[in-house]
């Protein structure tokens, strides 16, 4: 007859034993009680759960450690990127309409044709350069220096926007006006020459994306808000 296992329940002093020698491996730990004690099912099944529970256990506590870490270099990280902002925003110099307007010129088909993201490329690249920052691009939080040097906070940007759509208008409206007689020129030529054009449909598009941004532009200049003033904000605060 083979040897018999002893014939007993586990005390609670050997099976922390075992678990502690083992508790790397759990196969070891239960071939390890199985070679040395006959145990009923249930306590079988009571210590699988105890070993599986503290394996569960430490896993867990591993995870909210590294999660701990996590969240304390992310605030390390933010508190350093407000630091930044601040020595930026204390270092801005005030943005004016002349400022803006000295840039006027900048402004071209090329900008005007990419809708309210070539806008927003427009500002950032020559009017706004270096005169305003966004400290929280989820809520859209822009800050810049007034003409009197006073840090205007304005949320959305809806105030800097209608300043920029404003200063821009005239040119604006001269750029979209001077394309709009050419694609009348256009029209014309094919309609004198009485043949078929195959870029009528492309020729009405773009008159109509033209009329389209004039008119949202035109709706900006005067504050309101729309899809694109919107689209303006969100592409400008993404790349400044």
């Amino acid at each position: 007859m083979g040897k018999r296992g002893k014939r007993c329940n586990i005390n609670p002093e050997d099976y922390a034993k075992i678990r502690e020698e083992y508790k790397s491996d759990l196969n070891m730990t239960h071939a390890k009680l199985a070679e040395n004690y006959t145990c009923s099912a249930s306590t079988i099944c009571r210590i699988l759960k105890e070993t599986s529970d503290q394996s569960k256990d430490e896993q867990l506590s591993g995870q909210i450690t590294q999660l701990q870490k996590q969240i304390t270099d992310l605030m390390s990280t933010k508190t350093s990127v407000n630091n930044n902002n601040n020595v930026v925003v204390n270092n801005l110099p005030p943005l004016t309409d002349e400022n803006i307007a000295k840039h006027v010129d900048r402004l071209s088909l090329d900008f005007i044709l990419q809708g309210a993201k070539g806008y927003a490329d427009f500002a950032n690249r020559y009017p706004f350069k270096n005169h305003i920052i966004c400290t929280d691009r989820s809520r859209k939080k822009i800050k810049y220096r007034n003409a009197d040097g006073e840090l205007v906070d304005d949320p959305y940007g809806r105030r800097l926007t209608q300043r920029f759509f404003k200063t821009v208008a005239d040119k604006n409206r001269q750029l979209i006006n001077d394309e709009y007689k050419q694609l009348q020129t256009q029209v014309k030529k094919i309609a004198d020459s009485n043949t078929e054009a195959t870029n009528l449909t492309s020729i009405l598009s773009k008159v109509t994306l033209l009329q389209d941004i004039l008119q949202s532009c035109n709706e900006a200049a005067e504050g309101k808000d729309n899809k694109f003033t919107q689209e303006f904000i969100n592409h400008l605060t993404k790349i400044i």
